[in-house]
């Protein structure tokens, strides 16, 4: 990875609260020509909800409010004149646009960068990710797609545009779910081998845990290249649960990296309970499973259980780890995160904390669950926004985890559990 990204690179990936009017500028003095994927106004055109529709209904891109074109080039006057308003208002005009005159709505990320001299003048970046819904204007009647060829920057679909879009969003779900698949085939394959037998019998009889982060428009990304990938991964190290009493880490041992087809992988195969596989694709894709060990009961040595807490921490440091791979690697997409444990039929819940009493008790076990599994979480979420929704969705996978087990609370005393839990 180059030691400076390029500005192009920087105005697409990097924290959108970093862009200022200097990065901005540069950007400007490249001198790229408006595309598919960039569009420069000068001011706020009238039918500005249309543009973020078509940018939205595509393949996603950048506006940038404040810039004019140099002679109908296409390309950008520099520096910058940006255009007459309030930080708070300018941005607030984008959110309201996008909430207000287009169904459903588009929330884009907004930065608006002040003029260093001219007072009251700002620029606004408007940053649009691809959306798998067809966004709608004029009162929902209209729906309108990118166009490079055209001065408005965007056209109304046609039947077959609308087609297009159909099977270019069935391309990229096929390409999704071929990615998703070949990552489940390898972590269960020996193609990183297991120690001893017993290790492998475990991995395939033991239940199972497993955390999915898939790019929900692989066919649009700009794959990772490789060597970022494994210079990414390298560089995190251990990424370790902060919880006391939980010994749980991704990966178990940071130097086994590997590199396989179209990414990277990492597996600790012993003979015993803390077998894992993570594996990093170059379009996004983290996929992390773990072997959910079972014990005994101390009042029936026949009978087993399984504890929350391990299930927890295991996608406490899952999301910790893929959030730092986004921010190591500038990945900025719309990711379907998908979190399950295979072959829970069988064993209780232990839901006793570990900074709890130390002995286990039964009005801490849950029911026999009677599904082979359970889906713990299946939402959608951005790559940029897994650190700060990290503990609604920590809680919203205990209530799945408690609920598949047959365990009610309400839930303000299930967020004090999980609190308790995270300390």
């Amino acid at each position: 990875m180059s030691a400076m990204p390029s500005l192009e690179y920087q105005l697409s990936t990097i924290p959108i609260e970093d862009i200022t009017y200097d990065i901005v500028e540069a950007f400007c003095n490249i001198g790229r020509e408006e595309d598919i994927d960039l569009d420069y106004k000068s001011d706020w055109p009238d039918d500005f909800e249309r543009i973020l529709a078509a940018f939205a209904n595509t393949q996603g891109g950048i506006v940038i409010v404040g810039i004019e074109e140099i002679d109908k080039t296409r390309k950008p006057k520099s520096p910058p004149a940006g255009v007459i308003g309030n930080k708070d208002d300018l941005r607030q005009r984008v959110f309201n646009i996008g909430f207000d005159a287009i169904y459903p709505p588009v929330v884009p990320e907004v930065q608006v960068c002040p003029h260093p001299t001219a007072s009251y003048r700002s620029i606004v970046v408007i940053r649009v990710l691809p959306s798998r819904l067809m966004h709608a204007v004029d009162h929902r009647s209209r729906i309108y797609i990118r166009s490079a060829d055209n001065n408005r920057g965007y056209k109304l679909a046609s039947i077959a545009d609308l087609e297009w879009l159909w099977e270019q969003r069935t391309k990229s779900d096929a390409l999704g779910n071929q990615i998703a698949q070949a990552a489940v085939i390898r972590s269960n394959s020996s193609t990183i081998a297991w120690k001893e037998e017993s290790a492998e019998k475990l991995w395939k009889n033991a239940p199972l845990f497993s955390v999915m982060l898939l790019p929900q428009f692989p066919k649009h990304q700009q794959p990772i290249e490789l060597h970022t990938l494994m210079n990414a991964a390298i560089s995190l190290g251990i990424v370790k649960s902060s919880w006391n009493n939980v010994d749980r880490s991704l990966p178990w041992q940071a130097h086994t990296w590997r590199s396989i087809p179209s990414g990277v992988a990492n597996a600790y195969r012993d003979g015993g309970q803390f077998q894992q596989y993570v594996e990093i694709n170059e379009y996004g894709l983290i996929y992390s499973a773990f072997v959910i060990g079972t014990m005994a009961l101390e009042s029936d040595a026949s009978a087993r259980f399984i504890p929350a807490y391990a299930i927890l921490a295991y996608l406490d440091i899952a999301l910790r780890f893929a959030n730092r791979i986004y921010e190591t690697t500038k990945y900025r997409i719309p990711l379907k995160l998908n979190a399950q444990l295979i072959r829970a039929n069988g064993p209780r819940l232990n839901f006793l904390r570990p900074n709890q009493a130390n002995h286990l008790r039964l009005n801490y076990l849950g029911v026999e669950c009677p599904d082979e599994l359970i889906v713990i979480l299946d939402t959608e979420v951005q790559s940029f926004d897994l650190a700060t929704q990290h503990n609604e969705l920590m809680i919203a996978a205990t209530s799945n985890i408690f609920w598949a087990f047959g365990i009610s609370m309400e839930p303000e005393e299930l967020r004090k559990w999980y609190e308790a839990l995270s300390k």
